[in-house]
Parts: structure tokens; C-alpha cells; sequence
């Protein structure tokens, strides 16, 4: 019977240590499973202002887009406006040569040279 007391106490104090045992391994992976959480929180905030910051330069270069945009369209309706105003005044230059080659010719002989015939 003492050697079943005996056995019965050695059996007790050989799970108390292996259970003291596993409850140290719990305890030292649970600070590595906070050290972990507590970077990898510190890693989220700064992604967060990195992704705060990214959308703030969106905001901007959007803002940049819209007035570059507006710009050209205002110097591309300013330069059809001008290129109608050339084109008019090519128009107005070529009916008025036309006219005083007309006019020259029909003064020179009465406008019998051959190349005067074009302009009548």
C-alpha cells in the first residue's frame, strides 16, 4: 500500500510538473502572440497614413487634372477661333489678289496676254 501511495504521489508531482510545464510554454507564446499583434498593429497604422497620404495626392493630382484639362480646352477653342479668323483672311487675301490680278490684267492690253484669260 506505500508503494501505491508512493506511486500515487510520484504520479501526482510528475503532472504537476508537466502541467506547470505546459502553462510557462502558454504564457511565453502568449507574449510572443501580443509582441506580434503589437507590431502588427503598428504596421496597420502606418499602412493606413501611407493609404491616407496616396489618397490625398489622388485628390490633388485629380484637382491638377481638372484645371490642365479646363486649359486645354480653352487654348484649343482659342486656337479653332484663330485658325477660322486665318482661314477668313486667306479666303479675303485670295478673293482681293484675284481682283487686282483682274484689274492689272484688264489695264495691260486691254487683257490679251494668256495668262490675263484666267482672271476675267
Amino acid at each position: 500500500m506505500v508503494a501505491l501511495v508512493a506511486v500515487s504521489l510520484v504520479g501526482t508531482a510528475g503532472a504537476t510538473v508537466m502541467y506547470q510545464d505546459s502553462a510557462d510554454e502558454l504564457r511565453a507564446e502568449n507574449e510572443e502572440l501580443r509582441a506580434e499583434n503589437e507590431e502588427l498593429r503598428a504596421q496597420l497604422n502606418a499602412t493606413r497614413s501611407d493609404l491616407e497620404d496616396a489618397r490625398e495626392q489622388v485628390v490633388a493630382l485629380e484637382r491638377r487634372l481638372e484645371t490642365r484639362t479646363r486649359d486645354v480646352d480653352r487654348v484649343t477653342s482659342e486656337l479653332e477661333r484663330t485658325e477660322g479668323q486665318l482661314s477668313a483672311t486667306e479666303r479675303e487675301l485670295e478673293e482681293e489678289l484675284e481682283s487686282d490680278l483682274r484689274s492689272l490684267c484688264n489695264k495691260r492690253n486691254n487683257g490679251v496676254e494668256p495668262e490675263c484669260s484666267d482672271y476675267r
